[in-house]
């Protein structure tokens, strides 16, 4: 069996000698075996993306297969092969996945070993430094690095990520976020933040900027094959008492992960419903915003048109004239999901940088993100 077939894609973790029974890789090597395998109605054997959704022949028929496709529990192995093949039929395979090499993977692997000061870092990740590298094995050398440097000097919302936890559930509450269950045609993960509107009083910044990094790292499990990211903020619920309970540090943190460590492209963030306080978060973010993630800002008042440009409706949920189900509906589906995922989670959180081993000189949080690393308020005037 080959390294990509060792681990089952329904059953997540298990070892080849507890075959699921249910994904492609076990059926065909029960089949080999008793010559006569049940045929799973929830195994999609059309050219589908990781969502199961056939994109090609439009969002009618991705819609009608939904259901079955969140049954798919994440790939753990991210060969280039399969990051190529479950993308969808309508994205053109990207040049860096076609020229992504075992050996560039065997590289950086070696060199990560070589790192004192690095965690064990899990080999089905590889692949997506490369990937969001462009396959560059120095700046995927780099993305490594400061993925786990970010996450361990970012304690407040990289640690305590257990998602029984009830300020996880207090947080979900009233901050909705989930990624389409849809790829958008060109492969990018479409990821939905909204803040529910006359939530200030309990709003807590390092609540919600856990609560939505797990988000965030669930849908890279669940669709590693992913091209980047669309993010879309909804600041409908946004108020002046929001941005109030707002953390600088916080959000120089997200805006440090998000353009240096995250791994996989940026490729915009798209802000709808503004309200008022837009234009403040705006004024707070963008001294801190490189101009690369500056330039993919974009922010739809009225104008949903110049929007679908970029999100198509066939991803998008009904709230926002999409052809899907309610936002409301996936991120309950999603809460549940992490829940599903809780023990990835608890094991994460110990992969983290020990600053005592790292050659030369160990980093401090000011070193990482320019300033101290501990809470300080923002004064909304």
């Amino acid at each position: 069996m080959d390294t990509d077939s060792q681990y089952c894609q329904t059953g997540g973790n298990l070892a080849p000698s507890r075959p699921c029974g249910r994904c492609r890789q076990c059926r065909v090597s029960e089949a080999a075996e008793a010559r006569a395998t049940p045929r799973d109605p929830h195994l999609l054997e059309v050219p589908v993306c990781l969502e199961g959704a056939e994109v090609a022949e439009g969002a009618g028929a991705a819609n009608r297969l939904i259901k079955a496709s969140r049954r798919r529990p994440p790939l753990r192995r991210y060969s280039r092969e399969r990051l190529v093949n479950a993308l969808p039929p309508s994205c053109p395979s990207p040049a860096h996945l076609a020229e992504m090499s075992a050996d560039e993977i065997q590289q950086l692997k070696e060199w990560v070993e070589q790192q004192p000061h690095l965690p064990p870092v899990p080999e089905e990740q590889l692949p997506l430094f490369l990937r969001t590298a462009d396959g560059d094995l120095e700046k995927a050398k780099e993305g490594v690095d400061l993925y786990y440097t970010v996450r361990t000097h970012a304690p407040e919302a990289f640690s305590n990520r257990d998602p029984l936890m009830p300020e996880i559930d207090n947080v979900a509450a009233l901050f909705h976020v989930a990624a389409s269950p849809v790829l958008h045609p060109d492969g990018y993960i479409v990821l939905f933040a909204r803040l529910l509107p006359d939530t200030a009083d309990r709003f807590v910044h390092a609540d919600a900027l856990k609560f939505y990094w797990m988000c965030e790292d669930l849908a890279l499990r669940e669709h590693p094959a992913n091209t980047g990211f669309l993010f879309v903020f909804d600041l409908s619920g946004m108020s002046l008492p929001h941005l109030a309970r707002l953390n600088l540090v916080l959000l120089r943190q997200y805006l440090v992960y998000t353009q240096d460590a995250l791994p996989s492209k940026v490729i915009g963030n798209h802000m709808v419903n503004v309200v008022p306080a837009t234009e403040t978060l705006i004024n707070i973010m963008k001294p801190i915003m490189k101009k690369e993630l500056s330039d993919k800002l974009f922010v739809h008042s009225k104008d949903m048109e110049e929007f679908y440009k970029h999100v198509p409706k066939s991803v998008l949920p009904k709230d926002y004239g999409g052809e899907l189900d309610s936002l409301e509906v996936y991120h309950n589906e999603t809460r549940q999901r992490l829940k599903e995922h809780r023990e990835w989670f608890l094991s994460e959180q110990a992969l983290r940088v020990d600053e005592s081993r790292r050659p030369g000189r160990g980093l401090t949080a000011t070193d990482v993100f320019g300033m101290e690393g501990s809470f300080r308020a923002l004064s909304i005037d």
